[in-house]
């Protein structure tokens, strides 16, 4: 499994959540 995928999503929903 790739943690970076999962990363890159926290990161779309941070920036949705701003």
């Amino acid at each position: 499994k790739e943690l970076t995928l999962d990363i890159e999503e926290l990161k779309m929903k941070n920036a949705g959540s701003e």
